[in-house]
């Protein structure tokens, strides 16, 4: 126990959702079964994309990407998979096929230092990573829930995949500092507000006075009313400069 080492990777926390709703419909044993078929097939991708599972978290995951120059790619590529699987998967439990309806993952991505090492004691000892970029993973992964999107990156690990859009600078709960967020985009996204105009945006809320930012943002929202996570984002900052305008 306290062992540790720095390390600078790719955090990826992945959440299922739809779960309880399920297994209200099940006994404890056969939702529990239902579970375990998810990770069976969930677990080797983390593997096979080059990263290692921290832990299990209930019906979720923590997971650590580390190979130099490689893993933010992989840690994107990996969540594309994990997201498909959650979109496609039926078990069988009790002779019986279950196709959970509406189980999909909110997956957060953070890349940067941490320290990996073990906590405990003598005789119980967990390997485990802490640190800023684990804490920003999980922030990523609550807010994908309240933006109604699967998978939100931070913006070092944006340029990793062409199909990432910037989200601007968001508000994160429990965040000081704003943090500039990509949303991973799918096949069947529509009607979006392009990524040109939301990089625009992006840049001059680095520099600019967010309050202007915030009429550009509704700009962008009226013009793209079917783009439903920028509309959220939105509320995230009208919500934001209220608590900041009560405080101040």
């Amino acid at each position: 126990p306290g062992r540790s080492q720095q390390l600078d990777c790719a955090v990826m926390l992945a959440d299922l959702r739809g779960s309880s709703r399920v297994a209200e419909t099940l006994s404890p044993s056969e939702a529990y079964e239902l579970l375990a078929q998810f990770f069976e097939f969930v677990t080797p991708l983390v593997g096979r994309h080059g990263g290692f599972i921290d832990k299990f978290l209930g019906d979720g995951l923590l997971a650590v990407f580390d190979e130099p120059g490689k893993y933010p790619a992989q840690a994107q590529a990996c969540a594309r998979e994990i997201v498909a699987v959650a979109r496609a998967f039926s078990g069988q439990v009790g002779g019986r096929v279950i196709k959970p309806e509406g189980w999909r993952v909110g997956i957060g991505i953070a890349s940067g230092g941490v320290t990996l090492g073990t906590i405990g004691c003598p005789d119980r000892v967990e390997i485990t990573v802490l640190g800023n970029t684990v804490n920003t993973a999980s922030r990523l992964e609550e807010t994908c829930k309240h933006l109604g999107c699967e998978v939100l990156v931070d913006a070092s690990l944006g340029g990793a995949e062409a199909s990432c859009r910037p989200l601007g600078l968001v508000p994160l709960r429990g965040k000081d500092h704003l943090a500039p967020v990509g949303q991973l985009l799918f096949l069947d996204d529509a009607d979006l507000a392009p990524a040109s105009a939301l990089r625009e945006v992006s840049e001059r809320q680095r520099g600019g006075d967010l309050k202007v930012v915030l009429e550009d943002l509704r700009g962008l929202v009226a013009a793209w009313p079917e783009d439903r996570v920028l509309g959220r984002v939105l509320e995230l900052w009208e919500n934001h400069l209220d608590q900041r305008a009560e405080s101040a």
